[in-house]
């Protein structure tokens, strides 16, 4: 007799190998289903965990800039003696955010300047 012992150890023992579905050896089309399902329900719920700890992450390590810090940095980003991506990487932000900032400081500085013309118009009346 040929001693498959080698590649198949429950060969050996010359019986079937048994398997957790069932008592023949061979798998039904239940067995495969509700396995596939376990395993689908598990990968959801991992991913589920995964997104929601990468999500607690994020929010743990979001840093809020103040105006003091978006100052220099937009000001730098005007004079263009680095590039706004360069400047961007040094200082760890998004190009977005800095576009903007920008974008926030030209809207203040109309603002600003719309509200010392009509002070300015005022005063002169008076």
């Amino acid at each position: 007799m040929l001693d498959l012992s080698r590649y198949r150890p429950d060969a050996a023992a010359g019986g079937i190998r048994k398997t957790p579905f069932s008592n023949s050896g061979r798998h039904t089309a239940n067995d495969t289903a509700d396995r596939t399902a376990s395993a689908s329900a598990q990968t959801k719920k991992r991913t589920e965990e995964n997104h929601s700890f990468m999500r607690s992450v994020r929010r743990a390590t979001h840093r809020k800039y103040t105006p003091e810090e978006k100052h220099p940095i937009g000001v730098e980003g005007f004079h263009r003696e680095i590039t706004v991506n360069d400047l961007c990487r040094r200082e760890g932000i998004n190009p977005a955010n800095y576009y903007s900032w920008t974008k926030e400081f030209m809207e203040a500085g109309k603002e600003r300047l719309t509200r010392k013309t009509v002070l300015d118009a005022t005063r002169h009346e008076n």
